[in-house]
């Protein structure tokens, strides 16, 4: 089904959207954990096929796949060998077409970086370069090493972006043959839009592709405007000066709800309410120091306070709006004394310091911490805040330096249930497993649904992993927050997608 496109507009329009921060990077590599980084990539570089999207009803079908940059996609007998064909006549900003160069130079550079891409890659057996093969110029195989269920919801993701290859390759040079210093501060794909401006800390630019195939989007400019206040990206919404504010507290949510001129679209989301525990790193490699930390943790009176009508209940590793999510194996209620009796089996001498790291993305994050540091303290464990910026943020989950981490994305891109908690507590298959956790039962799973054939025994592959995870816990989880955008009433058609981030394509202008 082909994806119908916007109205176009006789005048120019411009959206303004006022964020905590700019991205530190906009390399698609490089991007894991800070949300304006791959919303920004989203816009740019668009997807080679993506969920069903009925824009009239503003929902999608996360069982279906519509053609975006590829025109068709099919597997053979076994699904081992994909076979995309591409659209043709995808124009860039530049006039350039989209081929299947570019396809195989992306593929490459994500194998040679080893970053994002890379792991995505191997994730759904497409092992190497050289498994990404060219048949013509508008034709791609891919070679997976064996089937893989989530080649399709793979193919949906950004992070294998469709770079301009010409233009890149350009960039690079003997010492940077990946062109990461041109491609970290700029960006040349095929998507709705292309980047005009960037400077790191203040603002990025993005002007509507006049040639985009899914037609013109409604909207020609939009402004990303770094304002690390929340109260002053408030005030601005308010005066009519910027038509989105991110990263509000729920008290100044509420605030919008009640003024006439503007509006918050909101959704259940996917991003869990937890802190990340560092378990390669004594004591918190123990089991038993995990659980504790779980029972020490009020949840419902964190949500509460912290998030109010934000966020709403999770007891799984799971989201609650994925198919198999299952609170029967999640114990954690909150019990001080239970805490503080597993921290006496684990031989735990008290009082037991610790750090949590958080960046100011919102307010919520440090309300969390220090909510966490109340209660945690009543145990013995005693939290020192470490509120650093949004690129530094980005750099500590990288190095993974850090005991405790509220991390802002802890969502995945791919709705399906097996991803979403691999990736973040997964083998050598996830990217983002920040708090280096291992578990060799639960491992087992991951590889058994990796290329499971049945979706009936996959899907009992993610109850069992829950099972697993509610023993040995990975992470402290509280909860799911909302998926909340304020924003002026003349924009509209705001629609939720796993990344949690805001396709301006398909955004039209509201009342």
């Amino acid at each position: 089904m082909e994806q119908p496109a916007p109205a176009e507009s006789a005048e120019p329009r411009t959206l303004i959207v006022a964020v905590p921060d700019t991205p530190a990077t906009i390399d698609p590599e490089f991007i894991a954990g800070v949300p304006t980084g791959w919303e920004v990539g989203n816009n740019i570089y668009d997807e080679k096929i993506y969920y069903l999207t009925d824009r009239a009803a503003g929902s999608r079908d996360f069982a279906s796949f519509e053609n975006r940059l590829f025109e068709r996609l099919t597997p053979n007998e076994d699904g081992t060998v994909w076979t995309a064909k591409l659209r043709q006549g995808v124009m860039n900003h530049l006039g350039n077409e989209f081929n299947a160069a570019d396809v195989k130079w992306s593929f490459d550079r994500a194998f040679g970086l080893q970053g994002l891409g890379f792991f995505l890659a191997i994730q759904v057996s497409l092992t190497s370069g050289d498994n990404v093969r060219v048949v013509d110029d508008y034709t791609v195989e891919f070679h997976l090493d064996q089937f893989s269920p989530l080649f399709q919801d793979q193919m949906a993701l950004m992070y294998h972006a469709n770079y301009d290859s010409d233009e890149v390759i350009a960039q690079t040079s003997e010492d940077d043959p990946w062109a990461t210093g041109f491609l970290g501060n700029n960006g040349i794909g095929f998507g709705p839009y292309y980047l005009e401006e960037f400077t790191a800390g203040q603002q990025l630019v993005l002007k509507a592709n006049p040639n985009y195939y899914g037609g013109k989007p409604a909207f020609d400019t939009i402004i990303y405007r770094a304002v690390p206040d929340p109260a002053n990206r408030l005030a601005l919404l308010q005066a009519g000066e910027v038509d989105i504010a991110l990263g509000l507290s729920p008290e100044q949510l509420a605030v919008v709800r009640e003024d006439s001129n503007l509006s918050v679209t909101a959704e259940q989301g996917n991003t869990l309410v937890a802190a990340v525990i560092q378990a390669s790193r004594p004591p918190l490699d123990n089991t038993l120091v995990r659980q504790a930390l779980n029972y020490a943790t009020p949840s419902s009176v964190i949500l509460g306070d912290v998030f109010q009508v934000e966020a709403s209940d999770a007891r799984s590793f799971l989201p609650p709006r994925y198919r198999t999510y299952t609170d029967e194996f999640f114990p954690y209620t909150f019990d001080p004394g239970r805490a503080q009796q597993l921290l006496t089996e684990a031989g735990i001498e008290l009082p037991l310091d610790l750090s949590i790291t958080y960046a100011p993305f919102d307010p919520s994050f440090e309300r969390l911490a220090v909510a966490l540091r109340s209660a945690w303290e009543e145990v013995g464990v005693n939290l020192t805040l470490n509120q650093v910026t949004p690129a530094v943020f980005q750099q500590v989950t990288a190095d993974r330096d850090f005991d405790v981490l509220v991390p802002p994305a802890l969502s995945a891109h791919i709705a399906d249930p097996i991803y979403t908690m691999e990736i973040f507590a997964g083998g050598s298959r996830s990217c983002c497993n920040w708090g280096n956790y291992v578990n060799d039962e639960a491992f087992a799973f991951y590889d058994e649904a990796a290329v499971e054939t049945d979706p009936a025994a996959r899907d009992q592959d993610s109850v069992e992993i829950q099972r697993v995870m509610g023993e040995d816990p990975p992470w402290v989880v509280m909860g799911v927050r909302q998926w909340s955008i304020a924003h002026s009433k003349n924009v509209a058609n705001f629609i939720w997608n796993p990344q949690e981030s805001i396709w301006f394509h398909e955004l039209t202008p509201g009342s």
